[in-house]
Order: structure tokens, then C-alpha cells, then sequence
């Protein structure tokens, strides 16, 4: 997508769909992950109930990770892509390491549920799907904060990685 200055009124809500297409991706995902796990389809059984305490604990850091990312942003946290008034760059706390720990700590939470599932094919089910519906929204998001903020974003997405720590 291309780099370019908002408008006023775009820069209020420029969300593209992104939501609508998260929240249906997350959904059609959870219950289809839930339908496989209910069968044999690539059942994790080497590991036994390790593999259901990873995820578990994958689970719970994810949310953790979350919480402490929307707590960080306060009141200019949203769901939806937009600009709010007062917006600033938050580059401290977990915000210093990784540029969308929201968004990473809901991806640990899907990853952990696949595998509490004990389901290789639930981790793909449910964990891809919504990867790519977090990215979509996620470089909508970029666009917009580059927009907003200019050089200042683009200094600190040059200084920190998109979800994965010191990785992407």
C-alpha cells in the first residue's frame, strides 16, 4: 500500500474494513478450529499434557501482553484504525520493544489455543487466518500513524520490530 497524507476526516477513522474482516476471520476460525479438535485431524499426541500447559501458558501470557499494551496506550487505544485527539507515539514499556504488542498477545492467545487443542492442523486453522487478517490491519495502521506522525513514526518503526521482538 502506498505511503500518502490523509485527509482530515480519514485520519478520524480509516479502518478499511479491518475490523469487520478481523472479528470474521477470528470467529470462522475459533469455531472451525473448535470442529477440528473435536476429531483425530492431525492430533498432537507425543507430548501429552505438556503440550496442552504450553499452550495454556501461551494463552495467559498472550492476554497478559495484551492487557499491558491497551493499560500503556490509555485512552487513545482503539479497535477500529483512527487517529485520536491528543495521539502521541507511546515508545516506552513494552511499546520500546515491539510496535503492536495488542496485536501480538492476541496472536500467543491463538496460538496457545491451538495447541490446548492438541491439533496440529487447529494450530494452522485458527493461528494463519487471523496472522493475515492482524497484518492487513495492521499495515492499514501504519499507514495511517506514518501519515500522521511522519518522520517520528517511521524513526521509531526503524527502531522497533512490528510483533516479535528483535525478529519482525
Amino acid at each position: 500500500m502506498s505511503r500518502k497524507k490523509l485527509s482530515a476526516d480519514v485520519k478520524n477513522e480509516h479502518d478499511r474494513f479491518s475490523l469487520r474482516i478481523l472479528w470474521m476471520t477470528i470467529i470462522f476460525s475459533i469455531f472451525f478450529n473448535i470442529y477440528i479438535s473435536q476429531g483425530s485431524y492431525g492430533t498432537i499426541i507425543n507430548f501429552g499434557q505438556a503440550v496442552y500447559y504450553v499452550g495454556l501458558s501461551l494463552i495467559i501470557l498472550g492476554i497478559l501482553i495484551r492487557w499491558t499494551a491497551i493499560f500503556k496506550l490509555k485512552k487513545v487505544f482503539t479497535v477500529k484504525v483512527s487517529i485520536q485527539q491528543d495521539h502521541k507515539i507511546i515508545d516506552t514499556g513494552i511499546y520500546k520493544i515491539i510496535r503492536h504488542p495488542a496485536y501480538s498477545g492476541s496472536l500467543h492467545s491463538f496460538l496457545g489455543l491451538g495447541l490446548a487443542l492438541f491439533s496440529w492442523l487447529s494450530i494452522f486453522v485458527i493461528f494463519l487466518p487471523i496472522l493475515g487478517a492482524f497484518m492487513y490491519s495492521i499495515n492499514i495502521e501504519e499507514i495511517v500513524l506514518e501519515s500522521e506522525f511522519g518522520k517520528d513514526y517511521i524513526n521509531y518503526s526503524n527502531n522497533t520490530k512490528r510483533i516479535i521482538p528483535w525478529i519482525y
